[in-house]
């Protein structure tokens, strides 16, 4: 039943995905989603795939800018307006990706896909 339902999901993913046009088209439950497919991904020993859903995470995550979230920049005024609560959630969404990002690699030796210095 698992299985069933992880592809149904992706199923809907891709296709909400290309229904829009842009970034503008992306939010923080499509860079939640790809985290969680990873993860269960990974659980079913699903190790290619898995790896490719955490890497497509982090990108979107990246397109949605969550990796500055803490930086100063001109951005931070509307950073500081945005509800505690929501910028929490960013927060620890591009958290669960850059932990995961060192996971995999540490553990299959592939390249890092978050660079620290940005």
């Amino acid at each position: 039943m698992a299985r069933t339902l992880y592809q149904c999901a992706k199923v809907q993913a891709r296709s909400t995905e290309s229904k829009g046009e842009g970034q503008d088209s992306i939010t923080l439950s499509h860079v939640q989603y790809w985290a969680l497919v990873a993860n269960f991904e990974a659980q079913q020993m699903m190790f290619s795939q898995a790896v490719n859903s955490l890497c497509r995470g982090i990108r979107t995550a990246q397109l949605l800018q969550l990796h500055r979230l803490d930086k100063k920049s001109e951005d931070s005024a509307i950073a500081s307006a945005e509800d505690w609560i929501e910028l929490e959630e960013k927060r620890r969404t591009w958290w669960v990706l850059f932990i995961a990002d060192r996971l995999v690699s540490g553990t299959t030796g592939l390249p890092l896909c978050i660079d620290e210095r940005e």
